[in-house]
């Protein structure tokens, strides 16, 4: 997933969204799918903020095909970094 070329303010999908907050990016996912993320993309995203039905409970895949080691944003559970519970 690369949909920016440094210029993005916004880009959105049926699963996620992507905005800019001043110079840092944040991504809105929708639970309960599988992300693929290219070389060196995640490096580049300050915040994912997941996004979960109450009356859902679905996991969610990240997979990175970073080449060495992968830096890994904060995650959010539908705006609150608290909430976040479960396996990393």
């Amino acid at each position: 997933m690369n949909p920016w070329n440094g210029k993005v303010n916004s880009f959105e999908t049926n699963y996620w969204e992507m905005t800019n907050e001043g110079s840092t990016i944040a991504l809105k996912l929708k639970s309960g799918y599988s992300y693929q993320f290219e070389n060196d993309v995640l490096k580049n995203i300050a915040r994912i903020d997941l996004m979960d039905s109450a009356s859902e409970n679905k996991d969610t895949l990240f997979i990175a095909d970073d080449q060495g080691a992968t830096t890994i944003p904060y995650i959010y559970l539908n705006g609150d970094f608290n909430a976040m519970t479960g396996e990393w």
